[in-house]
């Protein structure tokens, strides 16, 4: 629900955390595909809205090319 509100409010992109960010997609991506995953996060960094959405963006559309086209089983990343 929280990356559904996202995607219909893209300022709330800019206010949140970037470490949040990854976490909801994350867990929204475990809720739906039921992959598995482990996500580290050091380090909280401040970057420009457009940068944070970009990056945002990015990792959204990386995740569902992992469970789209990868047919993984687990997905780790880490960050930092």
């Amino acid at each position: 629900m929280r990356t559904l509100l996202l995607e219909l409010r893209p300022a709330a992109l800019t206010q949140a955390r970037f470490p949040d960010l990854l976490k909801q997609l994350s867990e929204a991506l475990i809720g739906r595909a039921r992959l598995p995953i482990r996500l580290d996060v050091t380090g909280d960094y401040e970057m420009p809205p457009e940068v944070k959405v970009a990056f945002y963006r990015i990792t959204q559309e990386s995740l569902n090319n992992i469970v789209k086209y990868a047919r993984a089983t687990r997905w780790r990343s880490c960050f930092g």
